[in-house]
């Protein structure tokens, strides 16, 4: 069984944390490197995956994440391996959680929110999938486009579309945040597009949707990216 785990996160104390780790400094801190750090040393590699770090601009941070353990589970293990300055930073006694549902029926209709990076891989590289689409359409010859230009809205909507396929149809698709953001990985930085999609999906295949919720969307999971929130479905329009 998995679970749906929400914990707040002290800000000041997870910057402490940080810097004395060597993970911020000369410009060059990524919250979600920091994160997928602090995460896998408290609960293990894994353990908490996929997951989403809200950054609120009042009150403190939070997160919520899946889990094959409970929030009781995680808690322990922090309590028993983590180190005081570890534990000033996540409020595990605030930690709450809930099982995920166990099946999701052929036909229902979801509100969704996800966010994502979403890339495709060209010239032995990642590559922003809006950049790679547009590459795809642009003549051969250089002439401009006839028809206008796709939109990154369509075309991160298509990239999360195919992702989906086989476990449920996108109805509705709008991008409500996106920025190219600074990113680390292994010591390396490099720059990536980052994406928040909302909108209402509808289920095809009950097994398969469910595989997809619990393990994420897309790449970079263990970095804050591909958690499916679900919220209520839009209104169904008529036609």
């Amino acid at each position: 069984m998995s679970h749906l785990v929400h914990f707040h996160v002290n800000q000041r104390a997870f910057g402490v944390w940080a810097a004395k780790r060597g993970l911020s400094g000369r410009g060059e801190f990524d919250p979600h490197h920091a994160m997928h750090v602090l995460l896998s040393a408290l609960f293990g590699k894994g353990m908490l995956q996929p997951y989403r770090l809200f950054q609120q601009r009042m009150g403190p941070w939070s997160v919520y994440g899946h889990s094959a353990m409970s929030a009781e589970e995680l808690a322990k293990n922090a309590e028993l391996v983590g180190t005081p300055e570890m534990l000033s930073v996540i409020e595990l006694g605030d930690m709450r959680g809930k099982p995920l549902p166990a099946e999701v029926e052929a036909g229902r209709r979801i509100g969704f929110e996800i966010r994502l990076s979403p890339t495709t891989r060209a010239d032995g590289r990642e590559q922003d999938a809006w950049v790679t689409r547009m590459k795809q359409a642009a003549p051969a010859d250089g002439e401009l486009l006839e028809r206008p230009a796709l939109t990154r809205e369509e075309a991160y909507g298509a990239w999360f579309a195919r992702r989906l396929a086989g476990a449920a149809e996108l109805e509705v698709v709008r991008m409500t945040a996106f920025r190219q953001a600074s990113m680390l990985r292994s010591g390396k930085r490099f720059t990536a597009p980052e994406v928040v999609l909302q909108g209402t999906l509808r289920v095809t295949d009950p097994e398969v949707f469910r595989a997809k919720y619990e393990a994420g969307v897309g790449r970079g999971k263990a970095y804050g990216f591909g958690l499916l929130l679900l919220r209520p479905a839009d209104p169904e329009q008529p036609f």
